[in-house]
């Protein structure tokens, strides 16, 4: 009886905690992107020279600097469940991407009108034991570049112009 009883416990709070971890969102994470910047982002843990992160109207915000990389004194605000967006310094707001490491569809990318894109790339742990959040910033077709191992940057002129660069789909090259 008293086995039963136990089971029935560890059930309902296995339970609570997955209802906890849909319907209650933790402080939300903004990052801030250099205007017109596209490519690899970098949010590494670097306690000693790292920025201490403050929660400033309602979220955290994480200003990346222009070279892409930003060093923080703690990613604890990635590790709790929470919502994430991303903008430019201007303001000008960039959609959430698809989840990691998984690429668009051949439709999506023929589709593709140049927009940019913000899509996270989850945490490594380098050999220095050194905590590192990925994410990219940039067009679908960048992305997908980006996964076979081409340069997936284009340029500022590039991402206003309204002409979009066209590489070859052919996913074997």
């Amino acid at each position: 009886m008293f086995r039963k009883y136990a089971q029935l416990l560890i059930v309902v709070a296995l339970f609570w905690v997955c209802l906890r971890g849909c319907f209650l969102d933790e402080t939300p994470v903004h990052l801030v992107i250099p205007n017109g910047f596209t490519g690899d982002i970098k949010i590494i843990l670097d306690p000693a020279r790292g920025q201490r992160i403050h929660v400033k109207d309602g979220r955290f915000t994480y200003a990346i600097q222009a070279d892409g990389t930003l060093r923080v004194k703690s990613l604890q605000p990635f590790h709790e469940w929470h919502k994430q967006t991303a903008s430019y310094e201007d303001g000008t707001s960039i959609q959430n991407g698809f989840p990691m490491g998984r690429g668009f569809t051949e439709e999506q990318l023929k589709a593709d009108k140049g927009e940019i894109f913000y899509i996270d790339g989850g945490f490594t742990l380098g050999n220095n034991h050194t905590k590192t959040i990925h994410g990219y910033v940039g067009t679908m077709l960048g992305y997908e570049k980006k996964l076979r191992g081409e340069n997936p940057a284009i340029s500022q002129k590039d991402r206003t112009s309204n002409e979009m660069v066209t590489p070859s789909l052919n996913m074997d090259k």
